[in-house]
């Protein structure tokens, strides 16, 4: 997983504090890499994911190592209008723990956007909880629209040279592929 920030330092040339100039439409990108192949079974699925995503977003499972989910409820957004890097939810389960850098992927209007949490954070007795995030948010989600803690998925196009594949003598193959979100 990575951050593609669109901001950047502005260094004066003379004296003086750099300033950071945030832009928007920082996002992520994951770079996967398979272990060997089947060649039967596994490698045809794979294929054909990667020839549907030559013309539609792919979906995937964000991997979190070592990260104990538990049981987050079924958490959403509180409240339309918001913007920023803070995200005000609801439908947590009492008490739950969102951890430092902990992924999460927010539906709006049918599509994913993924975020991370940039901080600790608790949610109330009630289930609510205010999240810092980044990057900042994209698209304004509607009250109510979904959170998805327990498996966050990034949704975006296969980008670079990943749109093919080699095959082997030893009819073993494995794939690397980037997944960029477009939005």
């Amino acid at each position: 997983m990575r951050p593609l920030d669109f901001g950047a330092w502005q260094t004066p040339t003379g004296p003086g504090a750099a300033q950071r100039l945030e832009r928007l439409g920082s996002r992520f990108a994951l770079d996967l890499v398979t272990g060997q192949l089947r060649w039967i079974e596994d490698r045809r699925a794979w294929i054909s994911a990667l020839l549907r995503g030559v013309s539609d977003t792919v979906l995937y499972p964000v991997p979190q190592p070592g990260l104990v989910i538990g049981d987050p409820g079924a958490p959403r957004i509180s409240g339309s209008g918001q913007a920023g890097q803070s995200l005000v939810l609801t439908g947590f389960a009492a008490g739950y723990g969102i951890r430092d850098a902990q992924m999460f992927s927010i539906v709006i209007g049918g599509q994913r956007f993924l975020y991370a949490a940039t901080g600790p954070v608790s949610a109330d007795g009630s289930g609510a909880a205010t999240v810092p995030i980044w990057p900042p948010l994209r698209r304004s989600p509607n009250a109510d629209d979904v959170c998805e803690f327990a498996v966050p998925i990034i949704e975006g196009a296969l980008s670079g040279n990943e749109k093919g594949w080699t095959d082997e003598r030893a009819h073993t193959v494995g794939l690397s592929l980037t997944i960029s979100e477009i939005e």
